[in-house]
């Protein structure tokens, strides 16, 4: 559920007026948030996986 509010607060940007994917995709601080927001996701997932197959194996 947690990986998925990035998406969500996409959305929200969007029907807001924003424009988070233009500022996220052509600046450089977007891109930058991307990247690091993108690893940091994929660690937080890998991290989830880890403790279930923790508590799986116990």
């Amino acid at each position: 559920m947690l990986a998925g509010l990035p998406a969500l607060g996409l959305l929200l940007g969007t029907a807001m007026g924003a424009d988070p994917l233009r500022v996220l995709l052509h600046t450089g601080a977007g891109l930058g948030c991307l990247v690091i927001g993108g690893l940091l996701e994929g660690a937080g997932l890998w991290w989830a996986l880890r403790i279930v197959r923790a508590a799986e194996a116990a």
